[in-house]
């Protein structure tokens, strides 16, 4: 019964929303979310705005992304295809899958794995936070941890903010430099 009127609830909102564009589409849903004061994840599926330049019989897996995470892919013309071309996404968190980190040089791979880490707890939890020993097992697993010059790499710049002890923040020149890099590291535009 509950499922009936769920089902029917769906189908007159679609049916409201389907002679709007995608653009007027998302503001109309964002001021309903806002309205109805709903907060925290979203699902975006294959066939959603974010996701619209896909071809139909492309497959992404559903993309837990935080609202925060959301409006930071619209921003900068991010789809979920590209965003599952450097991350894997779980219940749990997103793991960066990429098969190299970006950079001209291992001090510049150190700050971008950073954030790219970074940007992962943005897109699922809405905050932009890596902590120093999470940053250094990345650096590990890609090869390009220096335990002589790590600390290097954070010197200079203004991506990150923080400190080895208190953890790093990601600041908003990093989310723009994070969304040139999952574009950079992305084949979906080739």
């Amino acid at each position: 019964m509950e499922l009936d009127r769920e089902l029917n609830a769906m189908g007159a909102v679609l049916a409201a929303l389907e002679p709007l564009d995608a653009e007027e589409r998302a503001r109309v849903v964002a001021w309903a979310m806002q309205k109805l004061s709903i907060q925290g994840h979203q699902t975006l599926k294959p066939n959603s705005p974010e996701t619209k330049s896909l071809e139909p019989n492309d497959t992404v897996q559903e993309t837990p992304v935080s609202s925060k995470g959301a409006l930071w892919m619209r921003q900068n013309g991010l789809t979920a295809l590209h965003l599952s071309e450097v991350f894997h996404f779980e219940d749990s968190g997103a793991e960066i899958i990429a098969s190299e980190v970006p950079g001209s040089s291992t001090r510049d791979k150190v700050k971008n794995a950073y954030v790219l880490l970074g940007l992962s707890n943005f897109l699922v939890n809405g905050t932009p936070t890596v902590g120093d020993k999470a940053g250094r097992s990345v650096c590990e697993r890609f090869g390009i941890y220096d335990k002589t010059n790590h600390s290097k790499a954070f010197k200079g710049g203004n991506e990150l903010t923080g400190s080895a002890n208190a953890g790093w923040t990601v600041t908003a020149p990093g989310l723009r430099h994070a969304a040139t890099l999952v574009k950079q590291i992305s084949k979906s535009d080739d």
